[in-house]
C-alpha cells in the first residue's frame, strides 16, 4: 500500500480507520464499550485537542457500529436458544 504522506487526506483517514477497525473487531463487547465511555468523557471534559478530534470520533463511531453488531449476534443467539426451548 502507499505510504500515508502520498495519499490524499480521505485516503489516509480512511486507512487509519480500517486498522483501527480492524484492531477493535477483535475486542470483547465490554472492552469496545470501555473504549467508547472513555472517548465520550474526553469529549465532554475537553480533553482532546484539536487535532485528535477527527480521529477519536471516527474511533467512536467504529466501536459503536461494533457494538451494535455484538449485541445484534447476542440477541440472535438469545433467540435461537429460547426457539429450541420453546420446542422441547
Amino acid at each position: 500500500p502507499n505510504a500515508p504522506h502520498d495519499m490524499p487526506h480521505s485516503d489516509v483517514y480512511s486507512v487509519i480507520i480500517n486498522r483501527l477497525t480492524m484492531k477493535k473487531e477483535k475486542l470483547t463487547y465490554e472492552e469496545a464499550m470501555q473504549r467508547l465511555e472513555t472517548i465520550v468523557e474526553s469529549l465532554e471534559q475537553d480533553k482532546l485537542r484539536l487535532e485528535d478530534l477527527g480521529k477519536s470520533l471516527a474511533e467512536a463511531k467504529n466501536l459503536a457500529q461494533i457494538c451494535k453488531e455484538k449485541l445484534a449476534l447476542a440477541e440472535n443467539d438469545i433467540k435461537k436458544i429460547l426457539e429450541e426451548d420453546e420446542q422441547e
